[in-house]
């Protein structure tokens, strides 16, 4: 929920997610289906909080989470409601960004959303006083990285390395991406990063959406396991 990238080529809309934790946080439960009364969601399930920080729905809306919003912010809990629950709730609704915007956010943590969904791209903030809303135009690529532990210059130079990584191809692949999700260069303020055994990336994970077929795949980095679930398990089949 740290590190995030949007890309989109003919063919695919691509979002993909590094979850940078502190080593005492349980691991996410694996992948699966899980059903709401309107939807089937795919999530990785945090075994602490039960929320998520990235989901899938069966008609090919999706959500990631990022920690924080425009400036490092100071905790102050108790709070009435985790964000990955927060994140959960916003799905279920048809219009999630209509969701967003009626949602009562007095006392959740401050977080970036981004809502792809009907074919549209929002940037969503919350500071902890105030929602922000910026929808963003789907023939950009994008990175974001948390500013809870990624200070202006190493945001702004994991944009400059994603803008030179879409440039030095004619089009990406889905591999292109994770390989460059995957990246080990720079274990402090980098992709993977492990911060003396304290703070680490625990997890990358992909949502990749066509007109044919979804896929949603997660890497576990700490015990090496991946995972993929295609959309063609949900019961249903209709797609953005």
């Amino acid at each position: 929920m740290c590190t995030v990238s949007f890309y989109k080529n003919k063919f695919q809309t691509i979002i993909t997610s590094n979850r940078d934790e502190h080593h005492s946080r349980a691991k996410a439960l694996p992948p699966k289906i899980y059903k709401t009364e309107k939807y089937e969601l795919i999530y990785c399930k945090d075994a602490q909080a039960n929320g998520t920080w990235m989901v899938l729905r069966n008609d090919g809306a999706a959500i990631v989470l990022l920690n924080g919003a425009f400036e490092r912010h100071q905790p102050n809990p108790p709070y009435k409601k985790s964000r990955g629950l927060v994140l959960l709730d916003i799905i279920d609704e048809e219009n999630c960004l209509q969701k967003y915007k009626d949602y009562d956010l007095t006392t959740i943590e401050p977080f970036t959303i981004i809502i792809y969904y009907n074919h549209l791209l929002h940037e969503c903030i919350w500071n902890g006083n105030e929602k922000f809303i910026t929808e963003k135009s789907t023939d950009e690529n994008y990175i974001w990285s948390s500013v809870t532990l990624y200070d202006k210059e190493f945001r702004e130079r994991k944009n400059d390395l994603f803008q030179q990584l879409v440039q030095s191809k004619q089009e990406l692949n889905t591999n292109d991406i994770l390989e460059f999700h995957h990246s080990k260069q720079d274990l402090e303020n980098g992709f993977i990063i492990n911060r003396s055994n304290q703070l680490m990336t625990f997890s990358v994970t992909q949502i990749v959406l066509t007109e044919t077929i979804n896929i949603f795949k997660h890497h576990d980095i700490l015990e090496d396991k991946p995972y993929m679930i295609t959309a063609n398990e949900f019961t249903e089949k209709s797609f953005l």
